[in-house]
C-alpha cells in the first residue's frame, strides 16, 4: 500500500495528497517527459490518469475532498464553504477547472455515500495473473520422479 502511495506523489513533494491530484490536473494533455504524470501508460496525460490517481491510489472516488475514502456530508461542507471560488480538490474542485461550482457539487452529489474499505486495487493496465498456481507438492514429486529414476543395469 506504502508503495501505491509513494507512485500517487505526481508532483514529488513528498507525500500523495490532494495536491498530486490538482498537479496532474494542471498536466492534462502534456506528453514526453511524463513518467510521473501517466498513470495508465498510455504515452499522455489524460482524465484517465487523473482516475487512476483517485480510484487506484488513493481508493476513492470523486467528492472525497479529504481523501478519506468516503464521500458525506464533510465533504459537502467543504464544498459549499469554497463555492463559487477558486480552488483545488481540497476545496471541492473536481473537475480540474479551478473553481468550484456547481459542476462540482453534481459529481459529489452522484458520488454521495459512497465508502472504500479496500486495501487495494490494481492500477488501469496491471498484469494481474489469475492463472493456476501448482502446489509446492505437486512439484517436488515431479522433480522427485524425474530426478530420482535410477537405470539399473
Amino acid at each position: 500500500r506504502a508503495m501505491v502511495l509513494r507512485r500517487g506523489d505526481i508532483n514529488q513533494a513528498n507525500g500523495s495528497n490532494a495536491t498530486d491530484i490538482d498537479f496532474l490536473h494542471s498536466r492534462i494533455g502534456a506528453s514526453g517527459d511524463i513518467w510521473f504524470e501517466d498513470l495508465d501508460v498510455d504515452g499522455s496525460v489524460g482524465q484517465s490518469d487523473v482516475n487512476a490517481l483517485v480510484r487506484s491510489v488513493f481508493l476513492t472516488e470523486f467528492g472525497d475532498t479529504n481523501l478519506d475514502r468516503t464521500v458525506n456530508i464533510t465533504d459537502f461542507a467543504t464544498l459549499a464553504a469554497n463555492f463559487n471560488v477558486t480552488g483545488g480538490w481540497a476545496s471541492g474542485n473536481f473537475n480540474g477547472d479551478a473553481l468550484v461550482n456547481i459542476a462540482d457539487f453534481a459529481v459529489l452529489a452522484s458520488n454521495f455515500n459512497y465508502v472504500n474499505t479496500a486495501e487495494f486495487v490494481p492500477l488501469p493496465g496491471a498484469m494481474i495473473n489469475r492463472g493456476l498456481v501448482p502446489e509446492p507438492s505437486l512439484a517436488l514429486l515431479l522433480f522427485s520422479g524425474v530426478f530420482g529414476i535410477r537405470r539399473r543395469n
